[in-house]
């Protein structure tokens, strides 16, 4: 639900700033996320830009990688629908994972999905009035 949150708030600048001339196009944006204890994810904010600053090598080296996988998977999935395969399983991921595919979901070691959860919540510091205020999920 998150990721097509996103895809909404940049559908204007995704798919209609310009002309594709190709069957299929892709963007790349930032996103922050929190997980909460029960490791429900929390979509907090789309970002158009990415924060890509390569002021030291490791994160020179983190871009590589991230750009280099992420060719891999767009370029694999591009020759399956050219040949009409199916998508899934992806044989080229790079350091990707694949956490949501049409249902399926990534499952954590030692978690279980439950509907009694405690969810996010944010307290006062103490010595204020107690306060609790669940976050909205979007």
């Amino acid at each position: 639900q998150a990721l097509a949150e996103m895809g909404e708030a940049f559908k204007d600048e995704s798919f209609q700033r310009f002309e594709l001339t190709a069957e299929n196009g892709f963007g790349f944006y930032g996103a922050d996320f929190v997980l909460d204890n029960d490791m429900d994810v929390w979509f907090i904010e789309p970002q158009a830009g990415c924060g890509m600053d390569e002021d030291f090598q490791f994160r020179i080296d983190m871009h590589n990688s991230l750009f280099t996988g992420m060719i891999d998977v767009v370029e694999e999935i591009q020759e399956s629908q050219e040949r009409n395969d199916p998508i899934m399983e992806l044989k080229n991921m790079g350091n990707w994972e694949v956490v949501y595919a049409d249902g399926w979901q990534f499952e954590y070691p030692g978690y279980q999905r439950a509907k009694d959860k405690k969810g996010c919540e944010l307290k006062k510091p103490s010595g204020e009035k107690a306060h609790k205020r669940r976050l909205r999920r979007v």
